[in-house]
């Protein structure tokens, strides 16, 4: 692939090193496989070059321009104002905003199925049924 990148700097323009011809390489790889189309030329100091017509390329179909970006930032700045994000992980199953402790147990075959067939009946997990019973236990 490198062998297929330098033929294209060479001849009027001076030869560029490896460095600069592995980063070229590696966004042509990025580009390619992640199905955006991006416009970027570089100039033999590696430095990007601004497209003539100012669009850097298109993701889905929606052109890129400085001003997009700059739009992209500012959101990005302002905290992205409107959006909604979900929270990242397992959710809390009980019920509190902190984290639940993990308490180990041991019990009998017996209680372990016991806890397993009133799991099924309820459509609940066995921490579930454990964590009613012992609710239940401690009120009393």
């Amino acid at each position: 692939m490198l062998a297929l990148l330098l033929p294209s700097f060479l001849g009027s323009r001076p030869q560029i090193d490896s460095r600069k011809a592995k980063w070229l390489m590696m966004t042509e790889y990025r580009n390619t496989i992640f199905g955006m189309s991006f416009k970027w030329d570089v100039d033999e100091d590696g430095v990007l070059i601004p497209p003539a017509d100012g669009v850097w390329g298109t993701i889905d179909g929606v052109e890129i321009t400085e001003e997009l970006i700059d739009e992209i930032v500012k959101d990005a700045e302002d905290g992205f104002p409107g959006a909604t994000f979900t929270k990242v992980g397992r959710p809390r199953s009980v019920g509190t905003d902190s984290a639940a402790r993990v308490v180990t147990l041991r019990m009998s075959e017996e209680q372990y199925e016991a806890i397993q067939q009133r799991a099924a009946v309820e459509r609940a997990t066995a921490s579930d049924v454990i964590r009613s019973a012992l609710d239940t236990y401690l009120v009393s």
